[in-house]
C-alpha cells in the first residue's frame, strides 16, 4: 500500500509540473496586470527619462466597474420540477436564502470581480460548514457564545492556486482532474482526526513530520513565512509540540472527475499520498469549484481581461508623463556654456540652476545659455489622445476619471436613467455571465450539499420587510435537491437612487393611468412603499405607507415570539381583527397558553379603540330635530285643541275629520 501511495505521489507531482510549465506564462502576465493596477513602474539603470513616475490609469478603470456592482442584492429563485417538490419549495428557498445571506457576499463577490478584470478568472470552492458550539465556563456557570454553525459554505480562492492540466479545455468542469496548491498545518490535521472519528490523515506521516521536524515553505507568488521549527519534537505539551501544531508545510489537491481527492506534500523527500479517506466529501457530480470568466473564449482556458486590453496604453502613457515631466525639467533649467574665465565659477552662482554646463576654451567673456526644445504642447496632446483611446478600450468612460457623469446629459431624473443606461452596456454583460456562471452553479451546489448533509432538524431565521424575522425549521425529509435555479443579474447592477425613483414613478403612472382604468385589481401599495424606501432620508421614519395585511402579518409574528405588538389610534382595527382571528382559530392548538392570552389581549384592544371610536361618535353627534305629536301639528296649523275652528272641519257626532270647504262646483 505504502508504495502505491508513492506512485500515486509521483504520477501527481509529474502531472502538477507539466501542468506548471504549461501556465507559467499565464501566471507572470497576471503579476504584470497586478503590478499596473497598483502602480507599480520595475526600471533599470537604463531607463531613458529623469523621472520614473506612473500614470494610473488601470487602478480607476478597475474601481469603477466594480463600483458598478451592488453584490448585497444577489437574488436566486428555485422552481420544484417535479408535483411532489412543490410544496417544498419555499422552505427550501428560504433555507438557500438564509446560507446565501450568511456568506460574506459583498466581499466575495468584490474579490471575484477584481480576480477577473485582472487575471480574467476567478475560482469559489463550496463546501459544508460545521462548527461546534462555542461554550465558556467560568466557576460554576457556562455561557454558549455561539451556537452550532451548520450549513452550506463558500470561499474564494485565489487565481495562482489553481492549475489545471488541459488549457484547450475553456471549462473547468470538463477539465480531466484539477490541482489546488494550498497550506496545511499539522494541528488541524490532528484536529480533523479527533472531529472525524476515523484516520482522515495519514498518522504515519503525521508521527513522521513530528519526528524530522516541519520548516515552513511557501507556495509560489506567497510570502516566505518565519521559520519557526527547526527542531525535533521529544514530547507533547512542550514549546517543540505547539510551534509543530502552528507550523504550516504546502500541499497540492488533486480532484478527479472519479469522485477521488489526493493530497500530496510539496516537500523533498516525503512523496506519498496523506489522506486515508480519498472519496470527495463534497461531490455531487461536479468539482467543488466554480469559476466565472468575464470574457469566455472558445478554445482558451485563460481569456483575456480588462487590463491585457488596455495595458499598452498605461505604460505608453507613462512614458509620455515621464517625457513631459523631463521636457519641463529642462525648460525651467538651461544648460550654459562657459568660457575659459569661468572654468572654477560654481553651480550656484548661475542665474538659474543650471541642468548642465560645458566648459570650453574660447572667448573669456563668453557665457551662452543653450535652451532646449519646448515640446510640451505635443507631449500633453499625445497624453490626451492616449486617454481618449483608453477610455474607448475600457469600455466605461462617463466615469473614468472621478465618477462625475456626463455635462451633455440633463442632471433630472431621466438624465440620470440615460447616464446608467450608458454605463451599464458592458456591465450588463458581465452580469449575466456572472449569473450564468457563478449564482446557478452556487445555487445548484447549495440545494446538493443539504440534501447530503441536513440530517437533523435546523432552526433559521428568515428576514421579510421592514427587517422582520422569522425563524423557520428545516427537517432531513423536507429538503430537496430537485430545483431548477433562476437567477436575477440585473439587480446586481447598482442603480443610483433619482434612477430607481424615476423608474417608481413611471411604474406607478402606468398603473394609475392605464392598468387601473381597465378594471384591473392592482394593489399599489408595495410599489408607493418600495417608492418611499427609496429615498434615504427615509430610512429612519416609521411606516408612512401601511399596507394592513404587512402590518397583520408582523403583528402575529411579534405575538408568536411573545412580543406584543403596538397598537395605533389609526390603524384599520375591523381588518386586522378579522386577519388576526382567522390566524389564531387555524393555529391555536399550536400555541402555548400565553400566546394565546396575548392574541386575545390584541383582540380586544382592537375592540376598545372600535367601542370608543363609537362612544365619541355618540356624544359629539348633533341632536336629533323634535318631531311634534297630534297636537302640536294641529297648533301648527291653526287647530284648537278641541277640534273646533280652524280650516280642517270635524264630522260632527263621529269624531271623524272632516274634508276641506272648497264651496259650490258649478
Amino acid at each position: 500500500m505504502e508504495s502505491q501511495d508513492k506512485r500515486y505521489a509521483e504520477i501527481i507531482r509529474n502531472r502538477l509540473n507539466k501542468a506548471r510549465e504549461l501556465t507559467q506564462e499565464v501566471f507572470d502576465r497576471v503579476e504584470l496586470n497586478r503590478n499596473l493596477y497598483k502602480g507599480i513602474l520595475l526600471v533599470d539603470d537604463t531607463y531613458e527619462w529623469d523621472y520614473s513616475l506612473v500614470d494610473q490609469q488601470v487602478f480607476p478603470l478597475i474601481r469603477n466597474y466594480i463600483a458598478r456592482s451592488n453584490p448585497s442584492m444577489l437574488k436566486l429563485r428555485l422552481e420544484a420540477r417535479t408535483s411532489q417538490d412543490f410544496e417544498r419549495r419555499q422552505v427550501n428557498q428560504d433555507f438557500v436564502n438564509w446560507e446565501i445571506g450568511e456568506l460574506p457576499m459583498t466581499n466575495l463577490l468584490t474579490r471575484a470581480f477584481y480576480s477577473n478584470y485582472l487575471a480574467g478568472k476567478a475560482y469559489f470552492k463550496s463546501g459544508w460548514k460545521y462548527d461546534p458550539r462555542v461554550i465558556v465556563t467560568r466557576g460554576q456557570y457556562s455561557y454558549e457564545m455561539r451556537p452550532l454553525i451548520n450549513r452550506a459554505d463558500l470561499k474564494f480562492v485565489r487565481f495562482n492556486n489553481i492549475i489545471i492540466p488541459n488549457r484547450n479545455i475553456p471549462d473547468l468542469q470538463e477539465q480531466p482532474y484539477v490541482f489546488e496548491l494550498m497550506q496545511l498545518s499539522p494541528g488541524e490535521m490532528i484536529k480533523d482526526n479527533e472531529s472525524y472519528g476515523y484516520e482522515y490523515w495519514d498518522k504515519a506521516f503525521i508521527e513522521k513530520l513530528r519526528k524530522s521536524g516541519v520548516t515552513s515553505k511557501a507556495l509560489d507568488y506567497e510570502a516566505e513565512f518565519v521559520t519557526e521549527m527547526d527542531t525535533i519534537v521529544k514530547e507533547k505539551n512542550s514549546p517543540e509540540e505547539m510551534m509543530f501544531r502552528a507550523a504550516t508545510f504546502p500541499v497540492v489537491c488533486m480532484h478527479t472527475k472519479e469522485n477521488e481527492v489526493m493530497y500530496i506534500p510539496l516537500v523533498d523527500g516525503m512523496d506519498t499520498v496523506i489522506n486515508k479517506n480519498r472519496e470527495n466529501e463534497f461531490w455531487h457530480g461536479k468539482y467543488p469549484y466554480m469559476d466565472m470568466t468575464a470574457f469566455p473564449e472558445d478554445d482558451e482556458f485563460y481569456p483575456m481581461s480588462v487590463v491585457d486590453a488596455v495595458g499598452d496604453t498605461q505604460i505608453a502613457s507613462t512614458e509620455v508623463l515621464n517625457q513631459t515631466l523631463t521636457n519641463i525639467r529642462s525648460i525651467n533649467n538651461n544648460m550654459w556654456i562657459t568660457g575659459a574665465p569661468a572654468a572654477t565659477t560654481p553651480d550656484y552662482m548661475f542665474k538659474q540652476r543650471p541642468s548642465g554646463i560645458i566648459r570650453v576654451a574660447g572667448d573669456p567673456g563668453q557665457v551662452v545659455p543653450v535652451r532646449p526644445q519646448d515640446g510640451t504642447r505635443s507631449m500633453l496632446e499625445v497624453g490626451r489622445e492616449l486617454q481618449t483611446k483608453f477610455e474607448r478600450t475600457g469600455g466605461i468612460s462617463s466615469l473614468y476619471s472621478s465618477g462625475a457623469p456626463s455635462k451633455t446629459v440633463n442632471q433630472t431624473a431621466r438624465g440620470a436613467q440615460i447616464i446608467d443606461s450608458n454605463i451599464e452596456t458592458n456591465v450588463q454583460m458581465i452580469m449575466d455571465l456572472f449569473g450564468e456562471q457563478i449564482l446557478k452553479p452556487l445555487g445548484d451546489h447549495f440545494i446538493a450539499l443539504n440534501a447530503q448533509y441536513v440530517t437533523e432538524e435546523q432552526s433559521f431565521s428568515v428576514t421579510g420587510k421592514k427587517g422582520v424575522r422569522e425563524l423557520l425549521a428545516i427537517e432531513p425529509g423536507l429538503v430537496s435537491a430537485n430545483f431548477d435555479i433562476y437567477t436575477y443579474p440585473e439587480a446586481m447592477i447598482k442603480q443610483t437612487p433619482a434612477s430607481r425613483q424615476a423608474s417608481l414613478q413611471n411604474f406607478l403612472t402606468v398603473l394609475n393611468t392605464q392598468v387601473v382604468p381597465t378594471g384591473a385589481q392592482v394593489d399599489v401599495v408595495p410599489v408607493v412603499e418600495a417608492l418611499v424606501d427609496s429615498y434615504p432620508e427615509m430610512e429612519n421614519i416609521e411606516d408612512i405607507v401601511v399596507s394592513i395585511d404587512e402590518k397583520g402579518k408582523r403583528d402575529i409574528l411579534s405575538m408568536e415570539r411573545g412580543q406584543f405588538p403596538e397598537v395605533k389610534v389609526r390603524d384599520a382595527h375591523m381588518e386586522l381583527i378579522q386577519l388576526v382571528t382567522l390566524h389564531f382559530e387555524d393555529n391555536q392548538a399550536n400555541y402555548a397558553p400565553e400566546v394565546a392570552q396575548m392574541f386575545t389581549m390584541y383582540v380586544e384592544k382592537h375592540m376598545r379603540f372600535l367601542q370608543s371610536a363609537q362612544e365619541i361618535q355618540q356624544l359629539t353627534a348633533p341632536p336629533p330635530p323634535q318631531v311634534p305629536g297630534g297636537d302640536g301639528l294641529a297648533a301648527a296649523f291653526g287647530a284648537t285643541p278641541d277640534g273646533g275652528g280652524g280650516d280642517i272641519p270635524q264630522n260632527e257626532g263621529t269624531g271623524e275629520e272632516g274634508g276641506y270647504n272648497l264651496g259650490a262646483i258649478v
